[in-house]
């Protein structure tokens, strides 16, 4: 079996193959033990102390989350593996000259390595769609669960209602004082998940 995978010329397609094979296996398996998780927490308040957060990485100032990187690596693992296989069988098999074999192969590779992504990308929006976005609250009403200090002196807490759930978040205003109880209107979203608040209008 090694001398077919790796003697002749043959490691050229053997090599990316095995260890394609072998990292594919482990992601898979550490997947189904519940190892290898994604990072990509967007967690909003569903009590006064819970804190909101992203955990992400910055790249050319755009938020790119850990599972568009683990498709990535992904994508490459699946890239050695078809692609690798693909070419040692034209080379072995169908007795292809090594480049003919390497071309065709890296077609193959490539085209598996898209249509995995999309899977995977898919897998990924279908995961995210459960997740809240705070830009959710603008235009929504709230009420002060915690005093907010006027012209953006300092926060306050405001809870919301988001998809039937109510949630707590940070808030600061750029009008007078808010005290606790105050019926408000969610105008627009700052850093850290803080929401921007004013007084409703009464009617």
């Amino acid at each position: 079996m090694l001398d077919w995978l790796f003697q002749d010329g043959a490691w050229v397609f053997g090599l990316p193959a095995s260890v394609g094979t072998l990292l594919f296996i482990i992601k898979f398996l550490l997947m189904a033990l519940g190892v290898d998780h994604v990072i990509d927490a967007d967690v909003g308040f569903s009590d006064p102390g819970d804190v909101a957060m992203h955990v992400g990485d910055k790249l050319g100032g755009k938020d790119v989350s850990v599972s568009r990187r683990w498709i990535s690596f992904q994508g490459f693992v699946v890239l050695f593996m078809v692609g690798g296989w693909c070419g040692l069988v034209l080379f072995r098999e169908a007795q292809w000259p090594v480049w003919s074999s390497a071309a065709v192969a890296l077609v193959v590779g490539v085209g598996a390595m898209w249509a995995f992504g999309q899977v995977f990308e898919q897998m990924y929006k279908l995961q995210e769609s459960g997740n809240v976005s705070i830009d959710a609250a603008i235009g929504g009403p709230g009420q002060v669960y915690v005093g907010v200090p006027a012209a953006g002196a300092g926060l306050g807490q405001v809870t919301v209602v988001i998809n039937q759930k109510q949630r707590f978040y940070a808030a600061r205003t750029k009008g007078e004082e808010l005290p606790r109880g105050t019926q408000v209107v969610v105008v627009g979203t700052a850093e850290a998940n803080t929401l921007i608040v004013e007084r409703a209008k009464s009617v």
